[in-house]
Protein backbone atom coordinates (compact mmCIF):
# COMPACT_ATOMS: atom_id res chain seq x y z
CA UNK A 1 0.00 0.00 0.00
CA UNK A 2 1.42 3.34 -1.02
CA UNK A 3 -0.74 6.39 -1.80
CA UNK A 4 2.07 7.94 -3.86
CA UNK A 5 2.95 5.05 -6.18
CA UNK A 6 1.06 2.71 -8.46
CA UNK A 7 3.86 0.11 -8.46
CA UNK A 8 7.08 -0.67 -6.57
CA UNK A 9 9.48 -3.42 -7.73
CA UNK A 10 6.83 -4.85 -10.08
CA UNK A 11 4.28 -5.03 -7.25
CA UNK A 12 0.99 -3.13 -7.54
CA UNK A 13 0.41 -0.51 -4.85
CA UNK A 14 -3.01 0.48 -3.54
CA UNK A 15 -3.70 3.94 -2.07
CA UNK A 16 -5.41 2.84 1.15
CA UNK A 17 -6.84 -0.09 3.08
CA UNK A 18 -10.26 0.26 1.45
CA UNK A 19 -8.85 -0.44 -2.02
CA UNK A 20 -6.91 -3.61 -1.16
CA UNK A 21 -8.27 -6.56 -3.19
CA UNK A 22 -8.09 -9.09 -0.33
CA UNK A 23 -8.43 -9.15 3.44
CA UNK A 24 -5.18 -9.02 5.37
CA UNK A 25 -4.12 -10.45 8.72
CA UNK A 26 -0.70 -8.85 9.17
CA UNK A 27 0.67 -5.39 8.41
CA UNK A 28 4.29 -4.64 7.56
CA UNK A 29 4.68 -0.91 8.28
CA UNK A 30 7.67 0.92 6.78
CA UNK A 31 6.75 4.52 7.55
CA UNK A 32 8.09 7.12 9.99
CA UNK A 33 6.93 6.90 13.59
CA UNK A 34 4.55 9.84 13.16
CA UNK A 35 2.47 8.06 10.48
CA UNK A 36 2.92 4.48 11.70
CA UNK A 37 0.46 4.78 14.56
CA UNK A 38 -2.31 6.05 12.27
CA UNK A 39 -1.66 3.21 9.79
CA UNK A 40 -1.71 0.67 12.61
CA UNK A 41 -5.13 1.91 13.74
CA UNK A 42 -6.53 2.03 10.19
CA UNK A 43 -5.19 -1.45 9.49
CA UNK A 44 -6.79 -2.82 12.64
CA UNK A 45 -10.11 -1.24 11.65
CA UNK A 46 -9.91 -3.03 8.30
CA UNK A 47 -9.26 -6.44 9.86
CA UNK A 48 -5.53 -6.82 10.53
CA UNK A 49 -4.61 -8.47 13.82
CA UNK A 50 -0.84 -8.01 13.95
CA UNK A 51 1.99 -5.92 12.50
CA UNK A 52 5.73 -5.72 12.03
CA UNK A 53 6.63 -2.18 13.02
CA UNK A 54 9.95 -0.93 11.60
CA UNK A 55 9.91 2.70 12.69
CA UNK A 56 12.28 3.97 15.34
CA UNK A 57 11.77 7.15 17.33
CA UNK A 58 9.61 5.88 20.19
CA UNK A 59 11.82 7.07 23.00
CA UNK A 60 14.76 4.71 22.51
CA UNK A 61 17.06 7.66 23.16
CA UNK A 62 14.96 8.94 26.07
CA UNK A 63 13.77 12.03 24.17
CA UNK A 64 10.48 13.63 25.24
CA UNK A 65 8.94 13.57 21.73
CA UNK A 66 9.76 9.87 21.28
CA UNK A 67 8.38 8.97 24.69
CA UNK A 68 5.14 10.79 23.81
CA UNK A 69 4.91 8.76 20.58
CA UNK A 70 5.52 5.58 22.60
CA UNK A 71 2.57 6.48 24.83
CA UNK A 72 0.40 7.05 21.72
CA UNK A 73 1.51 3.68 20.33
CA UNK A 74 0.65 1.93 23.60
CA UNK A 75 -2.79 3.59 23.55
CA UNK A 76 -3.36 2.49 19.92
CA UNK A 77 -2.41 -1.08 20.85
CA UNK A 78 -4.77 -1.01 23.83
CA UNK A 79 -7.58 0.45 21.70
CA UNK A 80 -7.19 -1.99 18.79
CA UNK A 81 -6.01 -5.19 20.47
CA UNK A 82 -3.26 -5.44 17.85
CA UNK A 83 -0.07 -7.40 18.48
CA UNK A 84 3.17 -6.01 17.07
CA UNK A 85 6.79 -6.94 16.61
CA UNK A 86 8.73 -3.73 17.15
CA UNK A 87 8.96 -0.85 17.06
CA UNK A 88 12.50 -0.47 15.76
CA UNK A 89 12.90 -4.00 14.44
CA UNK A 90 14.25 -5.56 11.26
CA UNK A 91 11.45 -8.00 10.53
CA UNK A 92 10.17 -11.50 11.09
CA UNK A 93 10.89 -14.75 9.28
CA UNK A 94 9.07 -18.03 9.90
CA UNK A 95 10.57 -20.91 7.95
CA UNK A 96 7.80 -23.48 8.35
CA UNK A 97 5.14 -21.10 7.01
CA UNK A 98 7.35 -19.23 4.55
CA UNK A 99 6.23 -15.90 6.09
CA UNK A 100 8.87 -13.21 5.77
CA UNK A 101 8.69 -9.49 6.53
CA UNK A 102 12.41 -8.80 6.24
CA UNK A 103 12.99 -5.95 3.77
CA UNK A 104 14.45 -6.72 0.38
CA UNK A 105 13.64 -7.03 -3.28
CA UNK A 106 13.21 -10.78 -3.03
CA UNK A 107 11.83 -11.62 0.41
CA UNK A 108 11.03 -15.18 -0.64
CA UNK A 109 14.70 -15.72 -1.54
CA UNK A 110 15.80 -14.07 1.70
CA UNK A 111 13.65 -16.40 3.79
CA UNK A 112 13.71 -19.87 2.26
CA UNK A 113 11.66 -22.63 3.81
CA UNK A 114 13.75 -25.11 5.77
CA UNK A 115 13.85 -28.75 4.76
CA UNK A 116 10.93 -30.52 6.36
CA UNK A 117 9.86 -34.08 6.04
CA UNK A 118 10.34 -37.51 7.43
CA UNK A 119 13.80 -38.12 8.70
CA UNK A 120 14.69 -34.42 9.03
CA UNK A 121 17.26 -34.38 11.82
CA UNK A 122 17.79 -30.69 12.31
CA UNK A 123 15.61 -27.82 13.42
CA UNK A 124 17.02 -24.32 13.55
CA UNK A 125 16.14 -21.41 15.76
CA UNK A 126 17.81 -18.17 14.81
CA UNK A 127 17.55 -15.06 16.92
CA UNK A 128 19.09 -11.81 15.76
CA UNK A 129 19.46 -8.38 17.29
CA UNK A 130 20.38 -5.98 14.49
CA UNK A 131 21.09 -2.99 16.71
CA UNK A 132 19.46 -0.70 14.15
CA UNK A 133 17.96 2.60 15.26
Amino acid sequence: MNPNRSEIFDTTCFPDFNTLPEPHDHLVIFTPAETSIRLLSEGAASGARSATFYAAGFGEAGDVEGLALAAQLRQALDDTGMTIVGPNCMGVACGPSGFCSIPGRNPAGACPRPHRGRGAKRRDLRLHQPGAQ
